[in-house]
């Protein structure tokens, strides 16, 4: 993606954010002194430019919690936006090997980087190979979907339904950390 392209439509992009933000309370801080200088010196409001430094202070301490807020964030990761979720959905219901899709799960690695975790079930009749293929098919679907999916993890579904299926044994350690 070049400059001239821009940002695409939805996705986390802080830096413009920031910018944007930043450049505003400058105007703003701009306009508080100037005003404060002006009262003060040639309307002798001599409190005029104490004032409008104290503005200017809260002014930029509440930016600063704001930015704060919003980047905080991507340091925990985030979810990808609505539209980016139905755009992935889509793609995955096109898939035939998958019976049921039980979650979807992602989270924003960084502002061009997706992870996208999946809990699923696979047609009772699938092969080793069949699943393999469909897990190739659901990560270039995915990637398809929307070029920022880099990690694509599948975690089979424990549904009640499949009767087939021996309920885990307990991990040693499960044992020893449950209550007695």
């Amino acid at each position: 993606m070049s400059c001239a392209d821009g940002p695409p439509a939805s996705g986390t992009y802080p830096a413009l954010f920031s910018v944007v933000l930043e450049a505003f309370t400058e105007l703003i801080d701009i306009g508080t002194a100037a005003i404060g200088v002006v009262a003060a010196t040639f309307f002798q409001v001599t409190w005029a430019d104490g004032i409008a430094s104290i503005a200017i202070g809260l002014l930029l301490a509440s930016v600063a919690f704001v930015l704060a807020n919003e980047t905080r964030s991507l340091i925990a990761g985030e979810a990808v936006a609505p539209i980016v979720m139905e755009r992935l959905q889509k793609a995955l219901a096109r898939i035939g090997c998958i019976t049921s899709l039980d979650e979807v799960a992602t989270l924003h690695l960084g502002p061009g980087a997706i992870l996208v975790a999946l809990t699923l079930s696979f047609r009772r009749d699938s092969t080793t190979d069949m699943i393999e293929d469909a897990i190739r098919d659901v990560t270039e679907a995915l990637q398809e979907a929307d070029e920022r999916v880099v990690y694509v993890y599948i975690r089979p579904s424990e549904r009640v339904g499949n009767p087939d299926r021996k309920e885990r044994e307990p991990l040693a350690r499960d044992k020893q950390d449950a209550p007695h």
